[in-house]
C-alpha cells in the first residue's frame, strides 16, 4: 500500500525530477561505497523507473530512493505515505533546501538556533532573490552572479 502511493508520486514527477533524485542516489550509493565508479547516473534512473513501473528493485536502491528523495525534498516519503499533498516545491522553503543542500556551513553552525538570526537570514534569501529575477533569465543569471562578485570582494 505504501509503496504504490510512492510509485504514484513518483509518476507524477517531471523526467528532470526523476533524473535529479536518480543523481543524488547514485552520488549517496557510491559514498557508501556501495556502487562503484562504473555505476553511471543513468543506470540509477534505469532502476529507479523500474520501480515506478512495479518491477523488482533491490533494497539497496529503495533505501537509496528513500533517501535520496528526503533530500531532494525534505517530508516528500512522510506526506506521501500518509496522503498529504507532495507537489509544493515552489515554495521558499523548498527552493531554499534546494540551493543550500550540499553546502555546510561551518561559519552559521553556532547560530542555528538562534531565531532572530534565522529571521533575518530568511528575509535577506527572500529580498536578494526577488530583487535580483526578472523575466529575462540571462539577465537574472548576470545579476546573480553581479551582485555574487560584489559580495565576495568584501
Amino acid at each position: 500500500m505504501y509503496l504504490k502511493k510512492l510509485r504514484t508520486a513518483l509518476r507524477q514527477l517531471s523526467e528532470k525530477e526523476t533524473n535529479d533524485i536518480a543523481k543524488i542516489a547514485r552520488e549517496n550509493l557510491h559514498r557508501q561505497e556501495q556502487i562503484g565508479d562504473s555505476v553511471r547516473a543513468a543506470h540509477v534512473t534505469g532502476y529507479l523507473k523500474s520501480f515506478i513501473d512495479e518491477n523488482k528493485t533491490s533494497v539497496k536502491y529503495l533505501e537509496a530512493y528513500f533517501e535520496a528523495i528526503e533530500e531532494w525534498e525534505p517530508g516528500f516519503v512522510c506526506k506521501v505515505f500518509f496522503g498529504e499533498r507532495v507537489r509544493s516545491s515552489n515554495t521558499w522553503h523548498n527552493l531554499l533546501i534546494k540551493v543550500t543542500n550540499d553546502v555546510p556551513s561551518k561559519t552559521l553552525v553556532d547560530y542555528k538556533d538562534n531565531d532572530i538570526l534565522m529571521t533575518e537570514l530568511k528575509t535577506l534569501f527572500i529580498t536578494l532573490v526577488e530583487s535580483c529575477v526578472s523575466d529575462d533569465p540571462d539577465e537574472t543569471i548576470q545579476t546573480f552572479r553581479t551582485l555574487n562578485n560584489v559580495l565576495e570582494r568584501r
